[in-house]
């Protein structure tokens, strides 16, 4: 659906993609963030095995990551949803509000920040 003039993609909700190793990554990279603008660039940043945060060329971002451990990942695609503004620190309050709005929803799993984090709170 065309937004019109009205709508701009922000960074702060992403598709986030699980993949498998290294080699999917790569692929996954290469393809998605070609014409875009790297937030983070694919390199590893210590959480995971290999790690890339992008605007595609639509303007789509994406968190594309290679956990230590694939088989405990619970969600391969997922929404990713950060809040900033007036919002910041009210994710896991929205989160418990909009699964309380839709019947058999429920919060699967809760990523934070470790402690001491820029910008966290």
């Amino acid at each position: 659906l065309d937004g019109g003039p009205v709508f701009e993609f922000t960074p702060t909700n992403s598709i986030s993609v699980q993949c498998r190793d290294v080699e999917e990554i790569d692929a996954l990279y290469a393809k998605l963030a070609a014409g875009g603008k790297d937030l983070m660039p694919l390199a590893d940043y210590g959480f995971s095995k290999k790690y890339a945060w992008f605007n595609d060329t639509y303007g789509l971002s994406w968190q594309i990551n290679v956990p230590f451990d694939f088989g405990t990942v619970k969600q391969r695609f997922a929404e990713f949803k950060m809040f900033h503004g007036v919002n910041d620190g009210k994710a896991e309050e929205a989160m418990n509000f909009y699964v309380s709005v839709f019947p058999d929803s429920k919060v699967g799993e809760i990523w934070r920040h470790e402690e001491g984090e820029e910008g966290v709170r």
